[in-house]
């Protein structure tokens, strides 16, 4: 089914009440609580940057990040989960493109390659390359439920979160990489992968990451 057959049936008028069918489903609690955290995040600036007679340069970027968020929120949440289905396998590719245009053209900022210069603003591509992930990691394991269910159907879902984590730790930014973790875990948890299995994913990233920041701490 075409992105063209999908959106206009997601758009459908409630019959009885007149309304648009994607008002109803909106959990406006998820919405109230992303508000009140943006709330705060201004409030918080605000306090801390008061003092400085810097404040209005300081709310006046979170404001802007903030309403780019809503918007971008507002348009894929009005888009049919379905629509992500039908790409998911070229916005996965394009994430890739875009981390090695990064790590080609990448404009280096506090010691990591992990910027795009566009002007007046930089740009980071891992935060919507992130997004694309997690879209392709979803639709794989829905289109692959029954194989991720066992840990040779979930290789080849870590392999491809795997390749993403690679290519952001070679930019470094390790503290990106490290979120795509997390991610990973919930999106084959969902899907039902087994249990030790997913013990076992956490126990090799914690030796993984816990030898060379303990060799860092000894010496």
């Amino acid at each position: 089914m075409s992105v063209v057959e999908i959106v206009p049936r997601f758009f459908r008028v409630n019959e009885r009440s007149g309304a648009p069918r994607v008002l109803a489903r909106i959990d406006w609690s998820l919405l109230a609580a992303v508000l009140t955290l943006a709330t705060c995040g201004v409030l918080f600036i605000f306090s801390a940057t008061s003092h400085t007679g810097g404040a209005s340069g300081f709310l006046a970027r979170q404001s802007l990040g903030i309403l780019v968020g809503f918007l971008a929120m507002v348009f894929l949440a009005l888009l049919p989960y379905q629509v992500f289905q039908t790409y998911a396998r070229g916005v996965y590719l394009t994430g890739v493109v875009v981390l090695i245009a990064t790590l080609v053209f990448g404009t280096r900022l506090r010691g990591s390659r992990s910027w795009i210069d566009l002007g007046p603003v930089y740009f980071q591509p891992v935060e919507v390359v992130r997004l694309a992930m997690a879209a392709a990691l979803a639709a794989y394991a829905d289109r692959r439920y029954r194989e991720v269910r066992q840990w040779t159907g979930a290789v080849p879902l870590l392999l491809m979160a795997g390749f993403y984590f690679g290519l952001i730790l070679l930019q470094p930014d390790l503290s990106s990489a490290l979120i795509m973790g997390p991610m990973t875990l919930a999106v084959l948890f969902s899907a039902g992968a087994p249990l030790g299995f997913l013990v076992a994913i956490v126990a090799c990233a914690a030796i993984a990451l816990g030898i060379p920041l303990t060799g860092t701490y000894f010496s």
